[in-house]
């Protein structure tokens, strides 16, 4: 009963947002204090979802957002009031002789929530779809349609989508491929194959991050490789991991507004970069070479982190990553595969787990 009251706390102030619409600032301003505590007085309670592992959630935009999550070998999950009841939302979308969904990874479109990409491994895919491998969804994930036939039918290991800009009156997407990297100018309707690393070994594409403000600016984070940078669009590349050459990179996540910070979590643990990627230093030692499967940051405080951990729960900082607390009560040292804050109300925080979809609560 205490977490229906938290949720609907949370529908309560996006309600009062909605009427007042100076509240989409002030609100989450005036709350930063608060926020800044969470990691110790506030506790984790589930969602949806129990026993499946969620790889992937995602929060669309809106005074009432929708919440999509990924999970493994069923597909997508939408909710629509705050994570209280899910939906599968898969039609459309093709399955193995088993059943099985394949889906590995989701994004949203900044400039329109109601379009969403989802990307295929080869498992989840029957014969007859082995041309599409990366889908689209106008509708907010009510169907699917089949994107990129030229992208040759391989899994899609990631996705990056730029964030909004006034200048870009289309969306930008970013498409890793087997160990290739495709990009389209226009919303997904054409792609071109970008030439990835040019003629060097092929490394696996992990994580993709597009830099606020500059839709030519593009990070990805590889198996083995560790980060790579393009300041052109992705038609030439250079190497931006002096400190984690070999680092085998799970999650890319940069700070809001001027995006001076980068984090990488990797499988040898979290690191940082001040200086566009240049270099990267090891962030916590007391954190050691866990590996960091999830890194959120913030969206008023680039200061305020909170990184997903491999048998460990969630940990926070409020000094940039210097050090951290434990923000784990009530799920523990479960093994954190996402997490992702809400941009409009950054007190909800969403962890995918094996065991499901959580919500950080602060306590009364």
């Amino acid at each position: 009963m205490r977490f229906q009251t938290g949720i609907r706390k949370r529908i309560g102030v996006r309600a009062a947002q909605l009427a007042l619409a100076v509240g989409l600032f002030l609100i989450p301003l005036l709350a930063l204090p608060f926020a800044i505590s969470e990691a110790h007085r506030g506790h984790w309670e589930q969602l949806g979802l129990s026993k499946s592992l969620v790889r992937q959630i995602v929060v669309a935009s809106g005074v009432m957002p929708t919440i999509y999550a990924v999970a493994e070998g069923q597909g997508v999950f939408r909710s629509t009031d705050n994570g209280m009841t899910w939906t599968p939302v898969n039609s459309g979308l093709p399955a193995d002789y088993m059943g099985r969904l394949g889906v590995q990874c989701i994004a949203v479109d900044p400039h329109n929530p109601q379009v969403l990409f989802v990307g295929l491994d080869t498992v989840g895919r029957n014969i007859s779809s082995l041309s599409a491998s990366l889908y689209r969804s106008t509708d907010g994930g009510m169907s699917w349609q089949g994107l990129g036939r030229d992208l040759g039918g391989e899994e899609v290991r990631a996705i990056g989508i730029a964030p909004p800009m006034a200048t870009i009156t289309t969306t930008w997407v970013y498409a890793a491929v087997g160990a290739g990297l495709y990009v389209s100018a226009d919303s997904g309707n054409s792609w071109t194959r970008l030439d990835w690393r040019g003629g060097e070994v092929r490394i696996p594409i992990t994580t993709i991050l597009v830099a606020p403000g500059n839709v030519q600016v593009v990070y990805v984070g590889t198996a083995g490789g560790g980060v790579y940078k393009s300041v052109d669009g992705g038609l030439t590349w250079t190497a931006a991991n002096k400190g984690i050459e070999t680092a085998h990179v799970l999650a890319l996540a940069m700070s809001p507004g001027t995006g001076d910070i980068l984090y990488a979590g990797t499988t040898l643990g979290l690191f940082s970069s001040t200086d566009e990627g240049a270099s990267w230093q090891r962030q916590g030692e007391r954190l050691g070479e866990q590996a960091v499967y999830a890194v959120a940051v913030h969206p008023l405080d680039e200061k305020i982190v909170y990184i997903g951990l491999d048998g460990s729960g969630v940990l926070c900082s409020t000094d940039g990553g210097h050090t951290w607390a434990p923000a784990k009560r009530g799920l523990g040292h479960a093994r954190v595969f996402a997490l992702t804050i809400d941009p409009l109300l950054p007190s909800a925080i969403y962890a995918g787990t094996r065991d499901g979809v959580w919500c950080y609560v602060g306590t009364e």
